[in-house]
């Protein structure tokens, strides 16, 4: 894959101290409008990135408007895709430590320190990720519930995916490659073993980089993070929430068109083949996920 490295500082200063830990973060974009506030609040916060690179296809370059700080390097790509685009940049940094991140998640305060900290003290062959908040009522965005709300989703959970009951199936990965995330409220420790961690914003040695593109399918990357935990795991590596460490993004709609349907069903068969798990039983959960999302749609449009 050719690439082009652009140094596009604008002189910027960055609101951290004057040592920089040696850590580069590597964002793969179209340009979207969220992009400069990403960058902003990296640049803002107690300690900053030695490096942060910027992976976009070269004719969507134009499309960055962002005043950039000297720290941010332009990767011009010869190809499009969030993991390929990812795994140039992936391939060019230079930090001990490496984070991928998406360009709509913000980091909140604090929280790079807390994570880099953290994954120092546990050293390579293990990857580290935050929590993830909605910004728009400050809430984690997986909550677990209980009465007969949880227990209706513990049943489907049971039945139809192969989940563990419960609390017990925060952090799993099912072999249908159902993954569920954490609910803070049940747990005490700050750091928390997980089978698989979502890809908006993750920190791991340079030495555990998975930097080839590993996402066969063409469109949107729909499980794309579940597919690079599976290649983590298969490596030795150890998966990790930091529970002290929270994030924020928005909690992305369903697109309802039958292309973008038959991406994200494809992608979770293919995770499925990956894990050997029950392709009809897949079948019938994306069935109800689709239906849910749909009343959903429905209910706020009203």
């Amino acid at each position: 894959m050719h690439s082009k490295v652009r140094q596009m500082g604008m002189g910027l200063s960055m609101g951290c101290g004057e040592e920089l830990p040696d850590l580069s973060v590597v964002i793969a974009t179209l340009g979207g409008a969220s992009l400069g506030e990403t960058l902003r609040r990296l640049n803002s916060d107690s300690i900053c990135p030695k490096e942060i690179l910027v992976c976009i296809p070269e004719k969507e370059v134009d499309r960055i408007k962002a005043a950039l700080a000297d720290n941010v390097k332009i990767v011009v790509t010869s190809v499009y895709g969030q993991v390929a685009q990812r795994a140039v940049g992936l391939s060019l940094a230079k930090g001990s430590f490496v984070m991928q991140m998406d360009d709509d998640v913000f980091l909140e305060s604090g929280s790079l320190a807390q994570l880099l900290s953290s994954l120092q003290k546990m050293g390579g062959g293990n990857i580290v990720a935050p929590l993830y908040k909605n910004p728009l009522d400050n809430r984690f965005i997986t909550q677990f519930h209980s009465g007969i709300k949880g227990w209706l989703a513990s049943v489907e959970a049971k039945l139809l995916c192969a989940a563990p009951w419960g609390l017990r199936r925060m952090g799993k990965l099912t072999p249908l490659g159902i993954g569920y995330w954490v609910d803070p409220r049940y747990i005490q420790q700050d750091q928390f073993e997980v089978d698989w961690l979502p890809g908006g914003c993750v920190i791991c040695a340079r030495e555990d980089l998975v930097i080839d593109n590993y996402y066969p399918l063409v469109g949107k990357a729909y499980t794309e993070d579940v597919v690079h935990s599976i290649k983590w795991r298969e490596r030795g590596c150890r998966l990790w929430v930091v529970v002290t460490a929270n994030c924020y993004t928005k909690v992305a709609p369903l697109i309802l068109n039958s292309r973008e349907i038959w991406c994200n069903f494809r992608a979770r068969m293919y995770v499925a083949s990956l894990l050997r798990g029950n392709r009809f039983r897949l079948a019938m959960w994306f069935l109800l996920y689709l239906l849910r999302r749909l009343l959903l749609a429905l209910r706020l449009s009203l």
